[in-house]
């Protein structure tokens, strides 16, 4: 198996401080997905899902443990390396949408590519194709404001596939989502998964019923 397309990771600790006291919130974790699937982590809130997360997509390190992407030993990278991880390798997607409220939907995608030195006429095609891709042709020149939720998150969707990442990153999706809209995104997710791995926090039962892998996470330790 190419080790471009694995994640693994191996007794990952990550400790927080709190006062005087110290919070464990990933307890020797050990986690390993190979090539493109869609993979949902369940469990309860302050259970440490979105802290595993976080860390997989380079935005928070681990207090020990070993975390492999994508053929890249994480802890390795300098900042300047793991900014280019996550520009370049990752696609994030949050239940909040995070989209620039003044830019319009065709804009907030090709901000991505301009971060990556792309030109603007081709930042305006990729971006024209990846919201062709999640039908959202007619809506390319409205803002958030202007935008349901269910369009707002497929514009996120569009966006952190901008750079073509091998791995996206979900955290719940569908959250801010009513069950119709919802039920869109978890389609567009699992089509994505067929070329790239997906990684969703969910409480969304659906989602988890459509994941390839699930994984249990509660206090701190994934099984």
């Amino acid at each position: 198996m190419n080790k471009k397309n694995i994640i693994e990771l191996i007794d990952v600790v990550k400790k927080y401080s709190k006062g005087a006291t110290s919070v464990v919130a990933l307890n020797k974790v050990c986690m390993k997905i190979d090539g493109a699937l869609m993979a949902a982590i369940i469990g309860p809130s302050g259970s440490g899902k979105s802290t595993l997360l976080q860390i997989i997509g380079g935005m928070d390190k681990p207090t020990s443990g070993t975390v492999e992407v994508l053929g890249g030993e994480l802890s390795q990278l300098s900042e300047k390396e793991l900014t280019q991880y996550r520009l370049k390798k990752v696609g994030f997607v949050f239940q909040s949408f995070n989209l620039i409220p003044n830019l319009t939907a065709l804009e907030n995608v090709m901000l991505p590519l301009e971060f990556n030195g792309i030109s603007h006429a081709e930042r305006e095609k990729r971006a024209l194709h990846l919201l062709e891709q999640v039908d959202l042709t007619q809506r390319l020149h409205h803002t958030p404001a202007e935008l349901s939720g269910g369009e707002m998150q497929r514009v996120a969707i569009a966006r952190a596939l901008a750079n073509d990442p091998a791995l996206m990153l979900a955290d719940e999706p569908t959250g801010n989502l009513d069950s119709e809209n919802g039920r869109h995104i978890i389609k567009l997710l699992k089509h994505i998964s067929a070329e790239r791995i997906v990684i969703v926090v969910t409480h969304n039962e659906k989602l988890t019923s459509e994941a390839d892998k699930v994984f249990h996470i509660r206090d701190g330790v994934l099984k």
